[in-house]
């Protein structure tokens, strides 16, 4: 289950972190997509921004705790999850400026991704 997400703007870049309930490092997924599709109902989330990154999340908590949506500034125009479906926790980004270079790392102790944008 998703606990808190924040962005830290940088000189130069970014750096959102998704920090989730539970413990051990998340396995992660990341690309681009042309729209926000929700697994499991197909429906079409409307994110601010000009494009959206998708992170298919697992190893999180499996509890469902609704739709999460966020304003956090920066290259960061809008963040969204739905919450978790067939074990996977699904959560939109979508981003001012178009498709920008991107890292991942999964951390534990508490377990979190960091999203690097450039």
């Amino acid at each position: 289950m998703l606990e808190a997400a924040s962005v830290v703007e940088h000189e130069g870049h970014d750096r959102i972190v998704l920090r989730f309930a539970g413990a051990g490092s998340p396995g992660w997924a990341a690309r681009f997509v042309d729209e926000a599709v929700q697994d499991g109902s197909g429906e079409v989330v409307e994110l601010d921004g000009d494009a959206v990154l998708q992170l298919d999340i697992s190893g999180t908590p499996t509890r469902r705790n609704g739709p999460v949506r966020k304003e956090l500034g920066g290259g960061v125009a809008d963040l969204h999850t739905a919450g978790v479906f067939e074990g996977i926790t699904q959560v939109f980004i979508g981003l001012r400026g178009g498709r920008t270079p991107f890292r991942v790392s999964a951390l534990s102790s508490p377990s979190r991704l960091v999203v690097d944008l450039a």
